[in-house]
C-alpha cells in the first residue's frame, strides 16, 4: 500500500474510533484496505453465436445473460491476483462459444486475458494477463500462519466494488457422518487470510477439509491446461459421435380424420412435445452398449401408440434402425434396439455424479439443427445438488441449456438428461406447462445414468408402447357419462368446499348398464370429486374442460343443417372419449385406480380396474361410399343412447356428406340413421355395402330426432 492509502486508512480507523467502532472491527478494515491490491474484477464480455443468445446461468442467482448483452455490460465477478500477469477466478458456467473476450480489471486500469488452466477440484480458472495491472499487487501465500483465520471477498454492493472481511470459523459439515469426510463451510468466491492479513489460501469451493489441506498457494492445486483440456473435449467428441446419436421418428398418421367429427383433439395436441409433429419426432438417444439406446423424449402414450420407425443416425448422417424396446415407468425415455450391434459404447461411470461434487467435468448436448446434427462440449463444475426424483441427488444445473449430458473429464457418462414421467392427468393446461417449462431456467437435471440403466431393466410401462390401428383407438371407460359442475350445481349437491365452488368435479347424468361404474354401484346423481391412480403421486380432481357435453346445434332439429357443417359441429351425442377416459388410457389397461364421488351428503371411494370400452363411435368401422357421397359407420354405445335404439334395432350412421354428391342432393344430412336399404334392415356398414351392391337404384330409410322420411337415389 503507498503512503496515501496508509494515511487514509489510519484517518479512517481514528474517526470511527471516535464514533465507538470496537477494536475488532477496526482492525478487520485495516485487513480489507490490505488486501485491496490483490483484488481484481474479471469481465466475461458474452456474445451471441450463429444467432442464439446464451442461456441464463446460475451464480449463484440467475443471471440473464441476453440482458446484458442487450444493457451492452459484461459479467463481472471477483478475481484473485497471484502473479503479475496470472490471476485465479472462479470458471463461467457457459459453454465458451458465448464468450467473446475476458478482461481483468484493477481500478481504472484494464487488460485483456485468456484462461490457460482449470483446476479439477474447484470452481477456478488460471487466467494469464496480457500485461501487468499497474497498481496492483499479487498475493504471496504461506501456510503457517496465525489463527484466527479470517475471509475476504470481494463483491460488487450498491454498484461499488467492495471489500468484506468475516470470521472464517464457521459450520463444520461431517458428510454421512464420516469423519475423513468433515469439512468447514465458507464463502465460495473468497480469500482466507491469517490473523495479521497473511494470505493463507483460496476457497473457491463452498467448503475446506477439515485437515487444512487447502492451505497455499493455487499453483499447488490439482489443474488441467487449456491445451490439455481441448484434447479431453476431442476425444469426448469421438465418443459422442460414436454414441450421442440423432434418432429420427416416424409415426403413423393419427386415425382421426381431422375432416370429421373427433379429429380436432389431435389437431390442437399434435405439438405438445418440443420437436415432435403429428408423424416425426427429432431426439436424442444414447447408446448404452453394442444394441441398446436411452432415447430421451416423454412420448405421451398418443404419440407412442402410432410409432412405426426407429432411425438412428451417426454424425455423418449414416442411418441404422432401431425396434423400440419398452417405455421407462418413471422416466421421461424409452429403450430401443439396434438392428445389428455396433463396437465401442460410452463408457458409464455408475458411482453417481454425486461423488464428483466439487469436481470438473464436462457437458456434452447434441441437438439437431436443420437436417444437422451439432455436438457441443464444454467444462462444467458440479457445486449443488439438491434432492430430486425418489431422492436421489440431483446436480442444480448452473447453466440453462437443455439436453445436456454429463462426463468425467475423463469422459466416461455419469448423467443423461432426462425428465421424471409426467403423471398421468386430466388437465390439458397442466401438459402445456410441462412444454412452457422448457423455456424457463430450470431445463431436466441430468439423472444418474446408473438410476436410468436400473429402470430400463425393471420399470417398463406396457401401456406407452406402439399398437396397431385397431389398437390405437382402444379407450378406457369407467362407464359413466358426466355433465360439468358449475357454481349453482355444487351448492345445491353440497360439494361447494370439495370442488373449489363448481371448478372441478362432475355430475354423474348417466351410467351405462353392465359398466364397471354401474358394477362398483354408481348412480345417476352421484358427484364424481377426484381420481387416483394406483402407483402415482397424487390424485386428479376431475376436470370440466372436456367431459361429456356436446354443442347446442342438436339441441333442436335445426332444419337449416346441412352437409356445409360437416367437420366443424360437435357429434350430437356425449363423446367416448373425454378427459376421464383419456386419464384411465393413459394409466394403462389393468392398472387399478379409485374414484371419489359424493352422494347425499357422504364421501364414497369406489375402487375400478382400468377397463377397455366398448366398441365407440371414433373406433367403429367405417365405410366410405364414392358413388353416394357419404361415409357411415356402425351405431355404437353412446350413439346408440342418443337415438335411444336397442342392440338389436337396426341402424348405421352418416358421419359425413360430400357436397354436391348423390346423398346431399338427395337431401341426406349428417348423423342421419340409414334403418333401411330398399326396404331390408341394415345392422351394420357390412350390410349396407352388401345391399347398395350392384343395384340401380336404393330407397334409403333415415331416422332423426323421432321422424323418419324415405330418399329415393339413382345409382347410375
Amino acid at each position: 500500500m503507498n503512503t496515501w492509502g496508509i494515511a487514509v486508512a489510519g484517518l479512517l480507523l481514528s474517526c470511527l474510533g471516535a464514533y465507538g467502532i470496537p477494536p475488532a472491527a477496526k482492525a478487520e478494515i485495516d485487513l480489507a484496505v490490505k488486501q485491496k491490491p490483490g483484488l481484481v474484477v474479471v469481465e466475461y464480455h458474452l456474445t451471441y453465436d450463429s444467432g442464439q443468445a446464451p442461456p441464463r446461468i446460475l451464480v449463484p442467482e440467475i443471471v440473464d445473460c441476453k440482458k446484458l448483452i442487450e444493457e451492452k455490460r459484461p459479467f463481472m465477478q471477483p478475481g484473485f491476483l497471484i502473479g503479475a500477469t496470472r490471476a485465479v477466478t472462479a470458471g463461467l458456467p457457459l459453454p465458451g462459444r458465448f464468450i467473446d473476450s475476458i478482461t481483468v480489471r484493477f481500478a481504472a486500469v484494464s487488460v485483456t486475458a485468456h484462461i490457460d488452466a482449470w483446476a479439477l477440484e474447484r470452481n477456478a480458472v488460471f487466467l494469464s494477463l496480457n500485461a501487468p495491472l499497474n497498481g496492483a499487487k499479487p498475493f504471496a501465500f504461506k501456510t503457517n500462519g496465525d489463527q484466527p483465520f479470517s475471509a475476504v471477498d470481494y463483491v460488487l454492493d450498491n454498484g461499488e466494488w467492495t471489500v468484506r472481511v468475516r470470521s472464517l470459523a464457521g459450520m463444520v459439515i461431517v458428510p454421512d457422518g464420516k469423519a475423513d469426510r468433515a469439512a468447514v463451510r465458507v464463502l465460495e468466491q473468497s480469500l482466507v487470510v491469517d490473523a495479521k492479513g497473511q494470505p493463507v489460501g483460496l476457497t473457491m469451493r463452498s467448503d475446506l477439509p477439515a485437515d487444512e489441506d487447502w492451505k497455499g498457494s493455487p499453483d499447488r492445486w490439482k489443474k488441467i491446461s487449456a491445451a490439455d483440456l481441448a484434447r479431453k473435449i476431442a476425444g469426448l467428441r469421438n465418443s459422442a459421435d460414436a454414441n450421442l446419436l440423432r434418432v429420427d421418428l416416424g409415426f403413423r398418421s393419427p386415425k382421426a380424420n381431422t375432416n370429421e367429427p373427433g379429429g380436432s383433439w389431435n389437431r390442437r395436441n399434435s405439438s405438445m412435445i418440443s420437436n415432435i409433429s403429428a408423424t416425426e419426432a427429432f431426439l436424442i438417444g444414447i447408446r448404452l452398449d453394442a444394441q441398446r439406446l436411452c432415447i430421451i423424449g416423454d412420448l405421451p402414450r398418443e404419440f407412442t401408440a402410432r410409432l412405426e420407425r426407429i432411425k438412428v443416425l451417426d454424425e455423418k448422417g449414416v442411418a441404422r434402425t432401431a425396434r423400440f424396446d419398452g417405455s421407462l415407468r418413471e422416466y421421461g425415455a424409452f429403450g430401443a434396439r439396434l438392428d445389428k450391434p455396433q463396437n465401442a459404447p460410452v463408457r458409464c461411470d455408475e458411482s453417481g455424479a454425486l461423488m464428483y461434487r466439487n469436481h470438473l467435468a464436462l457437458a456434452a448436448q447434441v441437438q439437431r439443427a436443420g437436417s444437422e446434427r451439432v455436438c457441443r462440449i464444454w467444462p462444467i463444475f458440479l457445486s449443488e445438488f439438491e434432492p430430486g426424483h425418489k431422492n436421489r441427488p440431483a446436480l442444480r444445473m448452473p447453466v440453462g441449456e437443455e439436453g445436456v449430458c454429463l462426463f468425467t473429464i475423463d469422459g466416461a457418462l455419469l448423467s443423461v438428461p432426462v425428465q421424471p414421467r409426467q403423471q398421468a392427468t386430466m388437465s390439458r393446461e397442466a401438459a402445456w406447462e410441462v412444454v412452457a417449462a422448457g423455456a424457463s431456467f430450470a431445463p431436466a437435471a441430468p439423472v444418474d445414468i446408473a438410476a436410468v440403466k436400473a429402470e430400463m431393466a425393471v420399470a417398463i410401462d406396457s401401456a406407452n408402447a406402439p399398437v396397431d390401428e385397431k389398437g390405437e383407438g382402444r379407450l378406457a371407460w369407467m362407464g359413466v357419462v358426466l355433465q360439468p359442475l358449475d357454481r349453482d350445481l355444487a351448492r345445491v349437491n353440497g360439494v361447494s368446499g370439495q370442488t373449489d365452488d363448481g371448478e372441478t368435479g362432475a355430475l354423474v347424468s348417466y351410467v351405462y348398464p353392465r359398466s364397471p361404474a354401474d358394477s362398483a354401484g354408481v348412480r345417476q346423481g352421484m358427484v364424481l370429486l377426484r381420481v387416483q391412480i394406483e402407483g402415482e403421486p397424487g390424485p386428479q380432481a376431475v376436470e370440466t374442460s372436456r367431459l361429456s357435453s356436446h354443442g347446442g346445434l342438436w339441441d333442436n332439429d335445426n332444419e337449416d343443417m346441412s352437409e356445409n357443417y360437416d367437420g366443424r359441429m360437435p357429434v350430437p351425442w356425449p363423446e367416448a372419449e373425454d378427459d376421464l377416459s383419456r386419464l384411465l388410457t393413459n394409466a394403462g389397461f389393468g392398472r387399478k385406480y379409485s374414484a371419489v364421488f359424493a352422494d347425499s351428503g357422504r364421501t364414497l371411494s369406489r375402487n375400478f380396474v382400468v377397463t377397455e370400452s366398448p366398441l365407440h363411435y371414433e373406433s367403429a368401422p367405417r365405410y366410405k361410399s364414392d358413388s353416394l357421397g357419404l361415409t357411415i359407420r356402425d351405431l355404437t354405445y353412446e350413439a346408440r343412447r342418443y337415438y335411444q335404439k336397442t342392440e338389436t334395432d337396426p341402424g348405421v350412421v352418416v358421419s359425413k356428406i360430400e357436397p354436391g354428391g348423390k346423398a346431399s342432393v338427395a337431401g341426406v344430412r349428417p348423423y342421419e340413421l340409414i334403418t333401411h336399404v330398399n326396404g331390408k334392415p341394415v345392422m351394420n356398414v357390412a350390410e349396407f355395402t352388401k345391399l347398395i351392391r350392384g343395384v340401380d337404384e336404393i330407397q334409403l330409410t333415415l331416422n332423426r330426432m323421432y321422424r323418419t322420411r324415405q330418399v329415393n337415389i339413382r345409382m347410375n
